[in-house]
């Protein structure tokens, strides 16, 4: 498979990216969505869910914040 690298982010992710970019499961994915913590776009009929570059990228500096203060 191949590796997820920040470096050549779309603009939308599918969650298989942002799972092996954050190193979490789908689920927890899933729910973070449903509890406000990383809300997914959902796109197209099926309403399958996408994420914003932008919001990964923010997400990945808030987790990083919360590690230097701990």
């Amino acid at each position: 498979m191949k590796e997820v690298s920040i470096d050549n982010l779309p603009e939308y992710l599918t969650m298989t990216e942002v799972s092996k970019l954050l190193n979490v499961h789908q689920n927890t994915l899933r729910n973070w969505d449903a509890s406000g913590e990383l809300k997914a776009v959902r796109m197209g009929v099926k309403r399958i869910r996408r994420y914003k570059k932008a919001d990964i990228l923010a997400f990945i500096k808030l987790l990083e914040t919360d590690m230097e203060q701990k």
